[in-house]
């Protein structure tokens, strides 16, 4: 009889508890099980404001930003947390909030975090060892159970802090360091959330690394027989051993990245390879839809590896109004160098599109694009990124930047014309932070590869 009077007082607590639950706290859990963000964004915004004391939001979609922004500001001293919010909440690049569950966002967030790190299993083994050993599933289940607690509490702290804003209204509205502004199909104004990857992602095990306690015992059998003799000197030279060699390993594998990203792969510049924008730039996801973040990436790649785009889109950006070349004076700089070198008489040596690209002895037969031209391509993806992706779209340009299809000679270069042509493009915005208006519009042509300028007023 008590048993069964501690269980109906148990129930009643947890009933009260539940009406106790502000509908802040209840919209806020709702997020997650839902498969857009905004779809509770009225509401959620007439609860925080105090319902009818305020006019409507200002913005069609702001809740994924504005969640981004309580997260990133309530676990500031917690990146672990963080990073688990962030996943729970799909706030991670390439993380689906509609196609998932809150459960299938954390076991993904547990395989590419470095959460075992921080918080190891009894074993202290990594993820893969423990889910590959049938014999450890209570191991398994007790590393998710645990995540599932953290993930509640972190859920907690986050609804708190959200519950005690001081002027929710003005919090809302202040977004801009969180998310880009756009204007959205409705006519209305709205926020992108930057999402940015796991602040610790999970660790690549280094194949060629040997475990700690065997490298331990091999010093040791090394420095044994001489520690008694020379200890003062042999730590001295071992340490100095050791700086030389890691100075020596990192400038090998930064110098051998800096190379692999600059391999043109071609052996001479008529070689250089061929733009095809439906094998390089286009890729399709397996929805048959554009994958305009691959796309977007192949594109930066080209830039770095192929003077004639890089200049195509360095002499785009520049033409386009003199906020670039006044903000950016290396813009006008790299440009100017190009102008020199085509002038060059056809005698001398390297010339045109040749100054910027290079063999290097000891490496493969392939040209290189020297390490001057690194330098301003990254400068230009860097521009690039500060456009805002629009999508592809298939609209009627003012004027087009034209490049050769494939290299004839060092004097091939981007010419810019003025014409109305309507082709497939990446389309990207340029948006006023003043304003919050588009002022520029440019795209990436998909058949042709060439860069495409249009009217700032065909995105309204």
């Amino acid at each position: 009889m008590q048993d069964n009077k501690r269980k109906i007082a148990s129930k009643k607590d947890i009933i009260e508890n539940e009406d106790c639950e502000s509908k802040v706290s209840k919209l806020i859990k709702q997020i997650r099980q839902a498969d857009s963000y905004d779809d509770i964004g009225p509401e959620l915004y007439s609860e925080l404001c105090y319902k009818k004391d305020c006019p409507n939001c200002p913005y069609s979609e702001w809740v994924a930003t504005w969640l981004l922004k309580c997260i990133d500001t309530t676990f500031a001293k917690y990146p672990y947390k963080a990073d688990i919010m962030r996943a729970s909440f799909a706030l991670l690049p390439r993380y689906d909030l509609a196609n998932t569950t809150v459960q299938e966002r954390l076991d993904r967030y547990l395989h590419e975090s470095n959460y075992l790190s921080k918080y190891p299993s009894k074993s202290k083994r990594p993820l893969d060892d423990i889910e590959s050993d049938p014999n450890s599933q209570k191991e398994l289940d007790d590393i998710k159970n645990k995540l599932i607690k953290m993930d509640n509490n972190c859920l907690q702290e986050l609804i708190k802090y959200i519950e005690e804003l001081p002027n929710a209204r003005s919090h809302i509205e202040d977004l801009s360091d969180y998310g880009t502004l756009v204007s959205l199909s409705d006519g209305r104004k709205g926020y992108k959330p930057k999402l940015k990857g796991l602040r610790y992602p999970k660790k690549k095990r280094n194949h060629t690394e040997k475990p700690n306690d065997d490298m331990k015992d091999k010093i040791e059998n090394v420095l044994n027989p001489w520690r008694k003799k020379l200890p003062i000197m042999l730590c001295f030279i071992a340490i100095i051993v050791a700086v030389i060699i890691i100075a020596f390993l990192i400038w090998r594998w930064h110098d051998k990245r800096s190379l692999e990203t600059r391999d043109t792969g071609a052996e001479t510049i008529e070689e250089m390879p061929k733009y095809e924008p439906q094998n390089r730039i286009v890729n399709m996801d397996e929805l048959d839809e554009y994958d305009v973040e691959e796309i977007y990436d192949d594109l930066i790649d080209y830039i770095i590896r192929s003077p004639l785009y890089g200049d195509m889109v360095a002499q785009g950006l520049s033409d386009l109004d003199e906020i670039f070349t006044d903000q950016n004076p290396w813009l006008t700089e790299f440009i100017e160098k190009t102008d020199t070198a085509m002038q060059l008489p056809q005698t001398l040596h390297p010339r045109g599109m040749e100054y910027w690209l290079e063999y290097r002895k000891g490496e493969s037969n392939n040209l290189f694009t020297t390490e001057e031209y690194f330098r301003y391509a990254a400068h230009t993806c860097a521009l690039l990124d500060k456009f805002t992706i629009v999508g592809i779209r298939e609209w009627e340009c003012s004027a087009i930047w034209e490049i050769p299809m494939s290299f004839a000679s060092s004097s091939d270069r981007a010419q810019k014309h003025i014409k109305k042509i309507t082709q497939p493009a990446l389309i990207m915005e340029f948006i006023s932070k003043k304003t919050g208006k588009v002022r520029f519009v440019i795209g990436f042509s998909l058949l042709g590869g060439h860069m495409m300028i249009y009217d700032p007023e065909i995105v309204q």
